[in-house]
Parts: C-alpha cells; structure tokens; sequence
C-alpha cells in the first residue's frame, strides 16, 4: 500500500498573527523614529528661513533704486488691531498700517487678493505655508517699519515663528520664549532686518519663580533668566501672560 505524504503550504492562524505583530511594532518603531509631524514642520520651517531671505535680497534692490524701503501698504495685504482686521491700506498713501508703539506694520501674503505687486523685483509675494487670514497666526510673515519714517522707510524689519521651538537659530537672536517682535505683542521667535537694523526684542522678560511660586521679572534676557534658576518654567514677554499660565502665582 502506498502513502503519499503532504506539505503544508503557507502559514497558520497564529503564524500570520504573529507576523502581523511584528511588522505592527517595527512600523511603529520606524514612524517614531522619523516623527512625520516634526519633519512637515521643518520643512515648514525651511520655507519661512527662504522666503525672507529672498525677501531680504529684494528689499535691498528695491532701496537700491527707490532711495527708501516699501511702506507698509505697498508689501502687505492688511493688519490688525485689537482683535479688527483692516484690509490692504490704501495705496495714496494716507492710510499706511497698523501702529503698535512707534512702529507700523502690516501682514504678507501673496495669494491673498489685495496682496500688492512688487514686480519687477518680484513676481509675487510669500505667503508662510500654514497661513490662514480667518485666523492669524504668529508663524505668519508681518512687515514693520518705523512710524516716523513711514514716508520713506530707511530700515524694515519682517518677523514670523517657527514650528520648531528648539531650532538653535532662536536663541541666536535672543528670540526664545516668541520675545521678538513689534512692541508691546511681541510674539514672534525668528525675523530678518535691513542691514542697519536689528530684531525687536522683549527689554524685561518674566516668569513663574520657583519659591515662592509667583510671577516677577527675570531679566532682560532669556539667557539671563534661563541662568538666574529662579525661573519654574517658560520665559514670558509679559506679567500678564506669565499670570495666564500660572493664574495661582498672580494673586490679586
């Protein structure tokens, strides 16, 4: 009598779960190690870092040939003011952005409507990649320049965030903890400027103190508060938001 012997072909129930699980965990270790999120903000990051040091070339083109830099209604779409958006100022000149302090400014995007023209110097405007005129965000691009010079601009300052807190280019501008930026908001960590001018910064920085618990000022520094080890936490620009985050350590 003959037998014939059969081989199994293929993979049982429990093989194929336990193979599933083990692709399962390596995906997984795969996806932590690149961390996608953190990556999409890089590259974000990236085209900010660009766009303003185009910006940075243009602009000195511009003065180049004009004698002054743009006001503020010839390079952005609008501003805002307490919570009110003003669309693009007028171009005769009357109306030239929004002033905080002794600064005027006004936000860029070139894919909004009444984004002016810098033609021929540039054919449109940047735009920062997550940009949402509905609802401003600081990684936005906001041009400054003096009020008194509003005429003919002789130096401009152009500000937006990073995504990536711990970019080491922050703290070479003294930028961390969003302290740079048109006073008395701030709110911005990265920023390029004419060449005789510098990024705006926080002149007196707060935060919680460790004992006894209170919000009070640090120094004019991040890296001087960072230092003083009195500090809890996070570096604010002002009481007021030190005090929103630790409303236990501002009591009335």
């Amino acid at each position: 009598m003959t037998h014939r012997k059969y081989q199994r072909h293929g993979f049982t129930f429990i093989e194929l779960i336990i193979a599933i699980a083990i692709i399962g965990a390596i995906t997984t270790l795969v996806v932590l190690a690149i961390n996608p999120t953190k990556q999409l903000q890089k590259a974000r990051d990236g085209k900010r870092k660009s766009d303003l040091a185009v910006l940075k070339r243009v602009l000195e083109d511009w003065y180049n040939d004009k004698g002054c830099y743009p006001k503020p209604y010839q390079i952005g779409y609008g501003y805002d003011i307490s919570g009110t958006w003003y669309d693009n100022p007028d171009p005769t000149g009357t109306n030239n952005g929004g002033i905080m302090e002794n600064v005027s400014i006004s936000f860029m995007c070139g894919s909004e409507p009444s984004s002016p023209s810098l033609s021929p110097y540039l054919s449109q405007l940047p735009c920062s990649p997550n940009h949402n005129k509905i609802k401003y965000k600081i990684t936005d691009y906001v041009y400054e320049v003096l009020s008194d010079e509003v005429g003919c601009p002789q130096q401009y300052k152009i500000y937006t965030g990073l995504e990536n807190v711990l970019d080491p280019i922050i703290a070479d501008l003294n930028c961390i903890a969003n302290s740079c930026g048109p006073e008395p908001a701030y709110g911005y960590n990265y920023g390029v400027t004419s060449p005789q001018s510098t990024l705006n910064q926080a002149a007196t920085l707060y935060c919680c103190y460790v004992n006894p618990g209170v919000c009070n000022v640090c120094g004019q520094s991040t890296m001087e508060c960072e230092s003083s080890g009195v500090c809890l936490s996070t570096v604010y620009t002002s009481a007021q938001d030190c005090c929103t985050a630790h409303p236990g350590g501002c009591p009335r």
